[in-house]
């Protein structure tokens, strides 16, 4: 799935996975971080 509603991807995946032009900037486990730390990760990257 590629979606860029943060919610969406946390509750409906088994991993996600956070890109920045093109490249791998984060990976995430939905069942061992809060969706707050992606949430935080995106943010600093879109500064």
């Amino acid at each position: 799935m590629i979606c860029d509603e943060i919610p969406e991807a946390y509750y409906n995946s088994h991993r996600v996975l956070v890109m920045r032009r093109g490249r791998l900037v984060a990976e995430f486990n939905p069942h061992h971080c809060r969706e707050e730390e992606i949430a935080e990760v995106v943010e600093v990257i879109n500064e």
